[in-house]
């Protein structure tokens, strides 16, 4: 599958496979280099301004969510196993109303509705 990607959808994105509790040690080697893929250039974060934050113990990814030049899209040709995991990980999220900003595009790809719904 080949999807041009938004800053945003990727941000969120690498949130969703690092979140998600799931994988097997092996699998979990995979989705890292998945995540790893999708990670911004230190360009693209600083357009955004990027940082990174210690909360509780946990790194916390914050960025600027209005920015006068926001990177451009990026075109990622994903095997079908990743999108497997993609939809995997996005399946088993507890979705919130707000989420539909940088989410909608993401379910429609990798997680198209049911006819049944």
């Amino acid at each position: 599958m080949t999807i041009e990607l938004t800053y945003l959808e990727r941000l969120h994105l690498r949130a969703v496979l690092g979140q998600w509790r799931g994988w097997g040690h092996s699998e979990l080697r995979r989705v890292w280099a998945l995540m790893d893929r999708l990670e911004l250039n230190a360009e693209e974060k600083l357009a955004i301004n990027h940082r990174v934050i210690v909360r509780d113990g946990d790194e916390r990814e914050i960025w600027d969510a209005v920015t006068p030049n926001p990177p451009a899209p990026v075109s990622f040709d994903f095997h079908d196993r990743d999108v497997a995991r993609i939809a995997k990980a996005l399946q088993g999220m507890p979705w919130a109303g707000g989420d539909r900003v940088w989410a909608a595009r993401l379910l429609d790809a990798f997680c198209p509705a049911d006819n049944d719904e």
